[in-house]
């Protein structure tokens, strides 16, 4: 062992001689000496590799412009000196600054996968919480085996149809009539259609006179609930004939034929069955 360590000393005292001979000051060539000569000795009177180094990192540092730096420390149980570059240590913090940022990018990703998920869940719950509001009305009225809704539509509880609150508003054709029933959306349903002449007369009631107010040009004083407004006589159904088209008339219960053009006093009123 001491026959190793007086090797090791040579060595790294030459390579010590070799770096400060490269465009080392004679001051400096001179340090060797001192350290040769001054430098704390051992019990075995070996000078340390603790004090070897500390004189060499500096130097060899300086001398390479800091790509490689003497490092000194123990790997198989004896201390020993290894002169390290910096370049592949600078590549191995770059590589693994890269990979956290890729990492982080990573969960960032992970995080903004997951907020999109949870808002798809909350929107999902939203729109089936009005879809339940919607298929629940809140009651806002009743007559008899009528029940008014807040959302423009009434209860017939007898034959289970829904219809309107109230009728189209002005004179109407039959064609535009049926139209109009298709592209109704009252209460939110997309289900409406023209009622029949049998389905009018379920609402015909002729102890019942109803209090809303008519149109300027219609009498008023028809029969059927209050709940149910009709600004003229006579909604269209759906039964045809030819060019002629049924209506029902509220003021005295009679099933008539028109035109389909005609337009006067007639109205429509959408219905829809529920199931």
């Amino acid at each position: 062992m001491k026959c190793f360590r007086s090797t090791l000393i040579v060595c790294v005292l030459a390579l010590l001689l070799f770096y400060t001979s490269v465009d080392a000051a004679p001051q400096e060539q001179r340090g060797v000496k001192i350290i040769a000569e001054s430098a704390p000795h051992d019990a075995k009177g070996f000078i340390t590799f603790s004090d070897i180094a500390a004189h060499v990192r500096p130097r060899v540092s300086r001398y390479t412009d800091s790509r490689q730096v003497p490092q000194y420390g123990s790997i198989d149980g004896d201390g020993e000196l290894a002169f390290i570059s910096l370049e592949p240590a600078a590549q191995l913090v770059a590589s693994l600054e890269t990979d956290h940022v890729s990492l982080q990018l990573a969960e960032d990703k992970k995080c903004l996968e997951e907020d999109k998920r949870r808002m798809a869940e909350e929107q999902a719950k939203t729109r089936d919480l009005l879809k339940t509001a919607l298929a629940t009305p809140s009651e806002i009225g009743r007559d008899g085996r009528f029940i008014a809704y807040h959302n423009g539509t009434v209860l017939d509880t007898r034959t289970n149809l829904m219809w309107a609150a109230k009728d189209n508003g002005a004179n109407i054709n039959w064609q535009d009539a049926k139209s109009y029933c298709k592209n109704y959306r009252g209460g939110g349903y997309t289900d409406w259609r023209m009622p029949t002449q049998d389905e009018l007369a379920e609402l015909y009631d002729e102890t019942t006179t109803n209090v809303n107010l008519p149109a300027d040009d219609c009498g008023g004083g028809y029969h059927l609930t209050n709940l149910i407004h009709l600004t003229c006589c006579c909604p269209w159904t759906s039964e045809t004939r030819g060019s002629m088209a049924a209506y029902f008339g509220f003021s005295n219960g009679r099933r008539r034929w028109l035109d389909q053009s005609y337009m006067g006093s007639t109205r429509v009123l959408p219905v829809r069955s529920v199931k």
